[in-house]
Protein backbone atom coordinates (compact mmCIF):
# COMPACT_ATOMS: atom_id res chain seq x y z
CA UNK A 1 0.00 0.00 0.00
CA UNK A 2 1.24 3.50 -0.93
CA UNK A 3 2.06 5.80 2.01
CA UNK A 4 4.11 9.03 1.55
CA UNK A 5 7.72 8.25 1.85
CA UNK A 6 10.96 10.60 1.62
CA UNK A 7 10.79 9.14 -2.13
CA UNK A 8 7.39 10.80 -2.91
CA UNK A 9 7.88 13.91 -0.54
CA UNK A 10 10.96 14.26 -2.64
CA UNK A 11 9.34 13.68 -5.65
CA UNK A 12 6.46 16.67 -4.86
CA UNK A 13 8.85 18.99 -3.79
CA UNK A 14 10.78 18.91 -7.59
CA UNK A 15 7.67 18.27 -9.28
CA UNK A 16 6.16 21.75 -7.38
CA UNK A 17 9.00 23.57 -7.19
CA UNK A 18 10.46 23.02 -11.06
CA UNK A 19 7.06 22.27 -12.55
CA UNK A 20 4.78 24.07 -11.11
CA UNK A 21 2.81 20.87 -11.20
CA UNK A 22 1.49 18.02 -8.37
CA UNK A 23 2.36 15.51 -10.08
CA UNK A 24 4.44 12.14 -9.08
CA UNK A 25 6.55 10.43 -11.47
CA UNK A 26 5.93 6.92 -10.71
CA UNK A 27 8.77 6.10 -12.71
CA UNK A 28 11.47 7.42 -10.11
CA UNK A 29 9.75 5.71 -7.38
CA UNK A 30 11.94 3.10 -6.46
CA UNK A 31 9.92 1.34 -3.62
CA UNK A 32 7.54 -0.62 -5.82
CA UNK A 33 4.32 -0.50 -3.50
CA UNK A 34 4.61 3.28 -3.03
CA UNK A 35 4.36 3.92 -6.50
CA UNK A 36 1.02 5.87 -7.58
CA UNK A 37 -1.44 5.53 -10.07
CA UNK A 38 -4.06 7.77 -9.13
CA UNK A 39 -2.73 11.00 -6.74
CA UNK A 40 -4.49 13.69 -5.12
CA UNK A 41 -3.78 17.02 -3.15
CA UNK A 42 -6.59 17.58 -0.73
CA UNK A 43 -7.51 21.18 0.77
CA UNK A 44 -9.54 21.13 3.88
CA UNK A 45 -10.38 23.98 6.21
CA UNK A 46 -8.61 24.40 9.78
CA UNK A 47 -10.97 22.29 11.29
CA UNK A 48 -10.75 19.62 8.68
CA UNK A 49 -8.58 16.11 8.97
CA UNK A 50 -4.68 16.04 7.72
CA UNK A 51 -2.33 13.68 6.67
CA UNK A 52 -2.65 10.95 3.90
CA UNK A 53 -5.05 8.16 2.77
CA UNK A 54 -3.80 5.31 0.50
CA UNK A 55 -6.30 3.00 -1.45
CA UNK A 56 -5.44 0.02 -3.19
CA UNK A 57 -7.92 -1.98 -5.95
CA UNK A 58 -7.46 -4.98 -6.69
CA UNK A 59 -9.27 -7.32 -9.58
CA UNK A 60 -10.39 -10.48 -9.21
CA UNK A 61 -7.41 -12.86 -8.79
CA UNK A 62 -6.08 -10.49 -6.06
CA UNK A 63 -3.62 -8.53 -8.31
CA UNK A 64 -3.13 -4.62 -7.88
CA UNK A 65 -5.02 -3.01 -10.61
CA UNK A 66 -4.67 0.72 -8.83
CA UNK A 67 -2.79 2.31 -6.28
CA UNK A 68 -3.74 5.65 -5.16
CA UNK A 69 -2.69 8.62 -2.64
CA UNK A 70 -4.56 11.69 -0.89
CA UNK A 71 -2.09 13.74 0.96
CA UNK A 72 -3.45 16.78 2.96
CA UNK A 73 -2.24 19.89 1.43
CA UNK A 74 -1.40 20.80 4.87
CA UNK A 75 -0.08 17.95 6.10
CA UNK A 76 2.95 18.13 2.89
CA UNK A 77 3.72 22.04 3.69
CA UNK A 78 4.11 21.24 6.65
CA UNK A 79 6.55 18.31 5.77
CA UNK A 80 8.49 20.29 3.30
CA UNK A 81 8.93 23.40 5.36
CA UNK A 82 10.27 21.14 8.49
CA UNK A 83 12.42 19.46 6.63
CA UNK A 84 13.77 22.94 5.26
CA UNK A 85 13.73 24.39 8.31
CA UNK A 86 16.34 21.14 9.89
CA UNK A 87 18.20 21.73 7.04
CA UNK A 88 18.97 25.48 7.33
CA UNK A 89 19.56 24.84 10.57
CA UNK A 90 22.09 22.39 10.44
CA UNK A 91 23.73 23.67 7.38
CA UNK A 92 23.83 27.47 8.10
CA UNK A 93 27.37 28.17 6.70
CA UNK A 94 25.85 27.23 3.39
CA UNK A 95 23.82 30.14 3.15
CA UNK A 96 25.79 32.93 4.32
CA UNK A 97 26.22 34.02 1.00
CA UNK A 98 22.63 34.97 1.08
CA UNK A 99 21.85 38.22 3.02
CA UNK A 100 18.54 37.50 4.89
CA UNK A 101 16.76 36.45 8.04
CA UNK A 102 14.06 33.77 8.97
CA UNK A 103 11.54 35.26 11.64
CA UNK A 104 9.20 32.81 13.19
CA UNK A 105 6.19 34.77 14.36
CA UNK A 106 4.42 31.89 15.78
CA UNK A 107 6.55 32.68 18.58
CA UNK A 108 5.61 35.93 19.20
CA UNK A 109 1.84 35.78 19.14
CA UNK A 110 0.42 37.83 22.36
CA UNK A 111 -2.56 36.34 24.53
Amino acid sequence: MPYLSEEIIYNLRNSLLHQSTPNIEKSTIHESRCRVDKFELVITGEDGTNGDLSEVAYDKDMNIVQRGLKVHISHLCYILSTAAEDYYKNNKEKFDFIKYSIEDDRQKTIL
